[in-house]
């Protein structure tokens, strides 16, 4: 898919005979129709579970896009 992320690494799950576990970072602002299209990907019987690990810098035209929105970071939208 079109979002941002890194992949870990990729191994069979020894608890779950026939299925496949894939660890990675994504960034929560990613996450929100992640289920909905690993569910369409998988025929329905896909999951996930997520826990909070890091915070990262902000890749700079995201940066800009978000500084944009919010009004150069102060919050209210204004500039």
């Amino acid at each position: 898919t079109g979002h941002r992320g890194q992949i870990l690494g990729y191994q069979t799950c020894s608890d779950w005979t026939g299925w496949d576990c894939v660890s990675g970072y994504i960034p929560q602002a990613e996450m929100q129709n992640l289920i909905m299209e690993l569910r369409s990907l998988t025929l329905g019987i896909g999951f996930f579970n997520w826990t909070y690990d890091h915070l990262q810098e902000v890749p700079g035209k995201l940066a800009d896009r978000v500084l944009a929105t919010t009004g150069n970071g102060n919050g209210n939208g204004k500039s």
